[in-house]
């Protein structure tokens, strides 16, 4: 992973490794347990109130709760008013099994969050997720492999919170690296300050999948 532009990451508690991933068929980034890559605070603009995160990964291990970014704090992006999540989750709604997952934080009761769709194991992947705190209740799309899934999960919360300035942000689990750690490989990760619509997201996750 090149920093082509913005702020460049420093190593959490670990630095990652860096390995040749046979599902992604690519260099990667492989987070283990305690591995993380983080961004000091103030990551995103001033004011920002929506944004678009992209990340290619795979999961060569058991699927069960792996935070791929998340800006929050220890108790995560739900912790912190306006923080941000994505990931993979798994879904009591769905037998337990192990879903696409993103999310805003509101440091309270009203914390926004999609979560639906299977993911498959040890498969190269996709994600783009974005996050809109303008509208009422706030927005969380996601976009995987092409596909823009169908809504799901909680949905109908409002916060009148900018996205988080103040907080760190951690690539490959959350704070420092031994909560939901991802446990698998990312070769291409991507902020976009601006918020992509449907037909953008698809393009995007499938020209890069």
């Amino acid at each position: 992973i090149n920093t082509i532009d913005g702020t460049e990451s420093t190593a959490g508690s670990t630095a990652p490794t860096t390995i040749f991933s046979a599902p992604l068929n690519s260099t990667a980034y492989s987070f283990a347990t305690d591995q993380t890559l983080e961004w000091a605070t103030n990551l995103f603009p001033e004011n920002q109130t929506v944004t678009t995160i992209f990340t290619r990964f795979a999961i060569p291990g058991t699927l069960t709760d792996h935070i791929i970014f998340e800006l929050g704090n220890v108790n995560g992006f739900g912790g912190v008013n306006g923080g941000l999540v994505q990931g993979i989750l798994r879904n009591d709604n769905d037998g337990d099994n192990t879903n696409f997952w993103s999310g805003i934080g509101d440091g309270g009761s009203a914390d926004t969050f999609f979560l639906g769709t299977r993911v498959t194991q040890n498969a190269a992947t996709t994600m783009v997720s974005t996050y809109n705190t303008t509208t009422n209740p706030d927005a969380v799309r996601v976009t995987a492999d092409g596909t823009n899934l169908p809504q799901s999960g909680q949905l109908n919360k409002n916060t009148t919170h900018d996205i988080r300035r103040a907080n760190k942000s951690y690539l490959g689990a959350r704070n420092n690296g031994a909560s939901a750690p991802l446990n698998g490989h990312v070769s291409d990760f991507i902020i976009i300050t601006r918020l992509l619509n449907d037909g953008e997201s698809a393009r995007l996750s499938k020209a890069l999948l």
